[in-house]
């Protein structure tokens, strides 16, 4: 901060005795950085009068093109509580305003803005100086975020910011995971920075979230993934029989009798019904987007939507389908996942495997494997393409969504399932954003998605694919 008291004051109203003098004293000019287009607020650093107002605030800096000449260009001032608009630079008009304590707000800043900004302040005329600070507005380079998953390992890393950012990896509440930082590496004032975080510890589906940010400032980028570590059903078991407490007590002499007990309550569990009413649920399908990217024409060439698009489109995926059906009723009495969701999402994904490269990978998303396009960024793939351990992968992340979205959402129960649909391809936060359960087709490609596979999974169901004594 530099703070200057002057010796004769600029007689803005004609009327104002000229200022006592004061010393000059400087300091090194405050630093600020913002990215072109940012929204920032400048603080004045200069102590405001406790009661009497300030008669003048004003934000100026030295015209770049007029050095030594005086010449200023006024970003914006402020008189007796009134705004000066004639006298402020065009470029500034409609971008700026000043906050009680004269901090500057400067929206949509631009490259002209860099540099360094002068607040002046009057002081009440009793007092009769003039203080002057300067504010270095600085730009800040950023780069996008590398965030990857490899042999059950996140690694985040990024390239080409200035000045010298933070990385930390946290969950979707804010909290920091236990990340291993890489030294900061700089070159040509630019600096790439780099954290990992093993994730084998992890049980279930857990969203990490890399942060990458300058110090003291707005200026950070975000990315996300959900990564996922496949369950068995011995992990998933609700109400805790299988915890390690458990096994230690059976390693102590439970008898085959507590056993058997222990597996006839289990099975004779309340059922949830979030899966077992595919029938009953209600779907708009397929949207009209995805009806033309698929070409679904009825016998007189008009197009088809909503329902009858999607059954067309599943339909057309049968005999395809019909290769993988023994290991997607396996998967899904296994996981009691329904076998006609399973085939929908296949259907959705990969068209029935018709639309993979001979690599496994989707031929119009080279980042994601198999029948199910799991991301291979954002978890760590397992099995082939069109494997029952592939099959078994997505199923598991589909189930732990929808616990998911049980845990989190206040919604019906069919609400929850397409809110966990929506999230299998849209990503979790961008779904438990959502207030309204009606919107979550709004974040998924096409519009459609969760309603697109429901509206599927519906006819799967009768056409083969029906087994509701095995889902939860």
């Amino acid at each position: 901060m530099t703070s200057r008291f002057l010796g004769s004051l600029l007689l803005f109203s004609g009327f104002l005795p000229a200022p006592t003098g004061r010393p000059l004293q400087t300091d090194s000019p405050a630093r600020f950085y913002a990215l072109v287009g940012d929204d920032v607020t400048l603080p004045c650093l200069l102590p405001m009068p406790d009661v009497t107002p300030v008669n003048l605030v004003e934000w100026y800096r030295m015209d770049r093109q007029s050095l030594g000449s005086n010449q200023q260009t006024i970003l914006h001032a402020v008189r007796n509580g009134l705004a000066l608009v004639k006298d402020q630079d065009p470029q500034y008009r409609g971008r700026t305003a000043i906050m009680a304590n004269g901090s500057l707000e400067l929206r949509n800043v631009t490259p002209r803005d860099y540099g360094n900004l002068n607040c002046k302040v009057l002081r009440p005329q009793s007092e009769r100086r003039e203080e002057i600070a300067v504010v270095s507005l600085i730009q800040a380079k950023v780069s996008e975020i590398n965030l990857t998953v490899h042999q059950s390992v996140v690694h985040c890393k990024s390239s080409g910011w200035s000045p010298e950012p933070l990385i930390s990896l946290v969950n979707a509440t804010g909290n920091a995971f236990p990340a291993q930082k890489e030294p900061p590496v700089e070159e040509g004032g630019l600096f790439t920075v780099s954290v990992h975080l093993n994730i084998t510890a992890f049980k279930g589906s857990e969203t990490l979230i890399c942060r990458v940010e300058i110090p003291g400032s707005h200026v950070l980028r975000e990315k996300t993934i959900t990564v996922t570590i496949p369950v068995t059903e011995v992990d998933s078991l609700e109400g805790g029989f299988w915890n390690p407490v458990i096994f230690a007590m059976l390693g102590l002499g439970l008898t085959l009798s507590i056993l058997s007990f222990l597996f006839v309550v289990y099975m004779r569990r309340p059922k949830i019904q979030v899966l077992m009413d595919i029938l009953m649920m209600t779907t708009t399908g397929a949207s009209e987007d995805t009806a033309k990217n698929n070409k679904t024409f009825d016998e007189h060439g008009n197009l088809l939507i909503g329902v009858k698009a999607s059954e067309q489109l599943a339909s057309q995926d049968w005999i395809e389908i019909q290769k993988y059906r023994n290991t997607i009723i396996s998967v899904g009495q296994l996981l009691r996942v329904h076998p006609a969701l399973i085939a929908a999402i296949i259907s959705r994904q990969s068209r029935g495997g018709t639309q993979l490269k001979p690599d496994g990978f989707g031929k119009f998303d080279s980042q994601c494997y198999g029948l199910m396009q799991i991301n291979k960024t954002y978890h760590v793939t397992e099995g082939d393409a069109e494997s029952s351990e592939h099959v078994k992968q997505g199923a598991t992340f589909l189930k732990l969504l929808i616990k998911t979205m049980m845990r989190t959402k206040n919604w019906t129960r069919e609400q929850q399932l397409k809110g966990a649909l929506a999230c299998y391809i849209a990503g979790t936060e961008k779904v438990i954003a959502l207030d309204d359960p009606e919107e979550v087709d709004s974040v998924t490609p096409g519009g459609d998605f969760a309603n697109d596979v429901v509206a599927r999974a519906q006819w799967f169901a009768n056409h083969g694919y029906m087994d509701t004594d095995s889902v939860d």
